[in-house]
């Protein structure tokens, strides 16, 4: 998908596509400082392999010709649970926070889930951390807090919140009880 982004920045040409092999450079440079390109090369393949099987849809956000963002939709693989899917590994390039990368990210993997017959899609953060309130502006609402008793090398991660969003008009309420049941039975 191509669009243009005006506001108060210069118009952008951002277009969102699958992941491929040759991305690893950009993804490591703008999105990923703190991975190596090696890695990032392992796991391209593996979430492409995934992205045929139906299970994954790996995409990156490129503006005017660099890759900008990633995020992938994960299916989860339980059969009871095959309604659910989560966005994970959401990274926008930090000089291009605040464009709408993440929102098209966002629409994009809605829109494959749609088709997908996904029906409700999951997504977590740190607590406090600016990914909270991009995540309730996009529609999710929050499901629950998962206290954490880790120390990381920025100090003390205290909770990580999940979020959640009906494809199916259906409350975020509603289906509390749905989603629970299916984390019963987690793959």
């Amino acid at each position: 998908m191509r669009r243009a982004c005006k506001g108060d920045f210069a118009l952008m040409n951002i277009t969102f596509r699958l992941i491929a092999p040759e991305d690893a450079e950009q993804l490591q440079a703008n999105c990923m400082p703190g991975a190596t390109v090696e890695g990032i090369r392992q796991w391209i393949p593996e979430d492409l392999r995934a992205h045929e099987a139906g299970e994954k849809v790996p995409l990156v956000a490129v503006v005017d010709g660099e890759v900008r963002g990633t995020a992938t939709l994960v299916r989860r693989a339980h059969p009871l649970a095959r309604h659910i899917a989560r966005i994970e590994g959401v990274v926008v390039d930090y000089r291009y926070w605040r464009r709408g990368i993440a929102r098209g990210l966002f629409a994009e993997l809605t829109s494959h889930a749609a088709t997908m017959g996904i029906e409700l899609l999951a997504t977590s953060c740190r607590a406090g951390t600016a990914a909270e309130t991009v995540y309730r502006r996009l529609g999710f609402a929050e499901y629950g807090r998962l206290l954490w008793s880790t120390l990381t090398w920025r100090g003390f991660d205290g909770a990580h919140v999940t979020h959640v969003t009906s494809l199916g008009g259906q409350t975020v309420r509603a289906l509390r009880g749905r989603y629970a049941r299916a984390d019963a039975g987690r793959d």
